[in-house]
Formats: C-alpha cells, sequence, structure tokens
C-alpha cells in the first residue's frame, strides 16, 4: 500500500460538509490503495512536509471568507510549500473566479448537473455524494502519479482553458489521469497568465510533450483577432513552436456551434479556422465532449503505434467528393446515380472508419478532389461546417483552388453571404433528376 503522511482539510463554514468530505476523502483513498491520515483543520497554521496534502473545499462563501484573510493569503503567497501539496476543490464556482495566486493550484470541480436525467435527482444527495467520490477519486490520481512518470505512456501537454471549456477541460484530464498518461502542467497549474509571463516555462514544457491539448471557447474567440485571450495567446505560442518542431502533434478544441450562437462568434469562427499560421500542426475539432474523448484516444493511439495508420496512396484524383451527413444515404442515391450515369470518378464523405481516420480522410480528399458537392439536409449549422472546411482546405495541403463547388437542396441565402460563398458556390434546389441536369453545367473538369 503506498503510503500519504497525511491530508489536511480546511474546515469550511458548513461544519457537516467538511465531515462528509473528510469521510469521502477516507473512502476512496482506502479503496485506491494509499494509506493516509485525515485531519480537519480550523486554521492554516500548519506546516507540510513533502508527502502532505491540504485539500480545500471551496464554494462561493468559503472564497470569500478565505482570500478576505490576511494570513490565508500569506500562506499561498510565501511560496513555502509546492502547488501540487494544495490541492482545490471547487463546488459550484468557476476556476477564474479564484485570485491569481490561486490559479496556479491544481483545481478540481465538483460538477453535480445532468442533462439526462431528472432534476429531482439531479438535486439529491446521492448524486451529489456520487460526483464527491468520482472528485476525490481524480485527487487519488493525482496524488499517485504527480511525483512518478510513467515511462511507457505519452506526455501530453493541456493548455489552460477559460471560463467556458472548463467541464470539458476536466473531463478529458479525467479521462488521460485515469488511462495513466503523463499530464503537464497538472491541472490549472500553472495558468496561462503565469506561462505567458514566463514562455522558457512553456517551451521546456512543449519539448518533454508527445501531443499538445488546447481548449478555446465561443467567449475567447468573440473578440478574435482584435483582443486574443490568455488562453489563444499560449496557442500562439505553441503554433510558433511547432514551426521548428514538426514532430508535435496538437489537437485544438473549439464547441459546437448551436442555435444560440450569434452570428458574429460564427464569423470569428470561421476567421479562426482560416488563420494558418496558429493552426501548424493541430486538428481543429468541433464536437460534443465524449466524441472529443475518441478523438483524442485515437490520436495517441496514432503517435504510439504509427504502423497501424501508414497512409496507403492512391494516385487517382476524384472527379467530384460528395458530402453529406450520416443517415442520408438513402437520400443522396439520386445524385450518385447522376455520377454514374456521367461516368464522375467520385468519393463520399461517409465511410466505415473511425472518428479520428474519417477526419484523416475527408481532409484528404478536400485536398486532392477536383470539386465538391454538398447535399444540404436542412441543418445549416451543419452546412456552415462544411462551408468552413473549404476554406481549411489550403491548410490541409490544397495547392489549387477547386474547379467548381456546389450545393445541392434549397438552402438560405445567407448561409452563403456570411461564410463569404455567395459569389463562388453554385446551388441546385432539389435532387430530382431534372434539377441534377444542371450540375453539368457546374462541374468543370
Amino acid at each position: 500500500m503506498s503510503k500519504t503522511s497525511k491530508i489536511y482539510i480546511l474546515k469550511g463554514i458548513d461544519s457537516q460538509e467538511t465531515e462528509r468530505l473528510a469521510t469521502t476523502v477516507k473512502y476512496v483513498f482506502n479503496r485506491a490503495n494509499v494509506s493516509s491520515g485525515i485531519e480537519i483543520i480550523s486554521t492554516l497554521d500548519i506546516s507540510l512536509t513533502e508527502t502532505d496534502y491540504l485539500i480545500l473545499y471551496i464554494d462561493e462563501l468559503t472564497l470569500n471568507q478565505t482570500i478576505s484573510h490576511p494570513k490565508a493569503r500569506e500562506f499561498f503567497t510565501s511560496g513555502k510549500y509546492k502547488n501540487k501539496q494544495i490541492l482545490l476543490l471547487l463546488d459550484d464556482i468557476n476556476a477564474l473566479q479564484l485570485p491569481d495566486y490561486m490559479l496556479y493550484l491544481p483545481a478540481f470541480e465538483l460538477w453535480i448537473n445532468d442533462q439526462s436525467i431528472d432534476i429531482e435527482y439531479a438535486n439529491s444527495e446521492s448524486k451529489k455524494q456520487s460526483a464527491l467520490v468520482q472528485v476525490v477519486y481524480d485527487m487519488v490520481m493525482y496524488t499517485k502519479q504527480v511525483n512518478a512518470k510513467n515511462s511507457d505512456s505519452l506526455t501530453i501537454y493541456i493548455g489552460p482553458s477559460d471560463g467556458n471549456t472548463t467541464e470539458e477541460y476536466q473531463k478529458i484530464i479525467r479521462e488521460l489521469l485515469h488511462r495513466n498518461h503523463n499530464l503537464i502542467p497538472k491541472i490549472f497549474n500553472p495558468s496561462a497568465k503565469e506561462i505567458l509571463e514566463h514562455p522558457n516555462l512553456l517551451e521546456n514544457m512543449l519539448k518533454e510533450s508527445d501531443l499538445c491539448i488546447h481548449f478555446v471557447s465561443h467567449k475567447s474567440i468573440e473578440s478574435f483577432p482584435e483582443q486574443i485571450s490568455p488562453a489563444l495567446k499560449v496557442n500562439e505560442l505553441v503554433s510558433k513552436f511547432c514551426k521548428t518542431n514538426k514532430n508535435l502533434q496538437r489537437i485544438i478544441y473549439l464547441p459546437d456551434e448551436t442555435e444560440e450562437t450569434s452570428e458574429t462568434v460564427r464569423l470569428k469562427i470561421i476567421q479562426f479556422k482560416s488563420n494558418l499560421d496558429i493552426l501548424i500542426n493541430a486538428e481543429l475539432v468541433q464536437t460534443p465532449v465524449e466524441k472529443l474523448k475518441h478523438i483524442v484516444l485515437a490520436k495517441i493511439h496514432k503517435i504510439v503505434y504509427p504502423e497501424d495508420y501508414i497512409e496507403k496512396h492512391d494516385d487517382s484524383v476524384d472527379d467530384v467528393y460528395l458530402i453529406y451527413a450520416p443517415g442520408y444515404e438513402q437520400q443522396i442515391e439520386p445524385i450518385k446515380k447522376w455520377l454514374d450515369n456521367n461516368k464522375f470518378n467520385y468519393s463520399v464523405s461517409q465511410v466505415d472508419l473511425d472518428q479520428l481516420a474519417l477526419l484523416q480522410y475527408h481532409q484528404n480528399k478536400l485536398k486532392t478532389c477536383k470539386g465538391v458537392i454538398i447535399f444540404n439536409h436542412g441543418n445549416s449549422e451543419w452546412l456552415s461546417r462544411k462551408l468552413s472546411d473549404l476554406l481549411k482546405a489550403p491548410g490541409w495541403g490544397r495547392k489549387e483552388s477547386f474547379n467548381y463547388k456546389a450545393i445541392v437542396g434549397e438552402i438560405d441565402e445567407d448561409i452563403l453571404t456570411s461564410n463569404s460563398y455567395n459569389d463562388s458556390i453554385s446551388v441546385v434546389k432539389t435532387s430530382a433528376e431534372s434539377d441534377l441536369k444542371k450540375l453539368k453545367e457546374v462541374i468543370k473538369i
């Protein structure tokens, strides 16, 4: 059984909540085969040995109480203890609500909201207890790994998140910690602010890394490029590093667009995707966080086992790359029949590949095809993403402009205008045979 000398827990305003935390910590640490003594303290008048930890359970009330106390501030700013020894458990507050001197500490956030269950259960004590057990287990994993590097696993640099991607950030870290990967830095340690003030710190971390993961929110991007958020500035520094370090791979996560996404943000996202200087060695991913996990894990597998991903080069070039959403195979049959009858060589976007391989396939087709046909099924957000992919094609290696770009399906003209495509994309309103004949005039081969 591995040993941690002692875990101190600072008593919060709610004594019962503190007792429950102590009980949970003891239970989870024992289950994880980590022996430790637990002590609840009322003040920060303690001395920590190398193997001791201090856990602070922080909600809005205890945060205000802690940061207003002069001795508490002195405890955090004195530099007497290593940052990794002080762990923050955040309940219903965002990490960026912390004062600057606490942003360097590993923070574990307690999320109990779950859209998939009923509200009564989501607010129940049993649900919160379950969430607390999970987040304390994350702490156990952290304490076990923070002093020991696993030589058989990748080292992954996790770029600092901003306030609007915190949940996704924590879920990915949790997944990677549970799979025993080496993460640098360790959970909000250091902050974007500190990295920007000490660029050599970032460079040293990148030299150790096999993969970088960045989190960019819509809030960060809404003022881009006029104003660059700290998280985006870190991304720019990493991109600059990759100019001379071509083997370092990156994933940039950007939340998917929804009906509530403003037109300003949509345009800024297109602008961000088109800026190749800040996307060096990067795959930009817009997807729900559960799919993001699969993409990250597939990327890790590719780095560890590159022989599984040796590309089979196809010298043929498609006349047409037909792009459509999954589940619309039947609806695109008339288009495929028309292409067959007119002897066009074509490929389709939906093939039997895993998430990462499908993304690479899609990028390669956009790099090499002569032109594209997009089947629009009425989802304007999906269509906007496909249009933005055409903008990114030069960044994926396309050397020439597309011979033609066409959309089959009636669309809102504002979509083309907002994406600056109104003068370069042809629209065929239906997939009826009489309308498809118009494609003959569009496809310029």
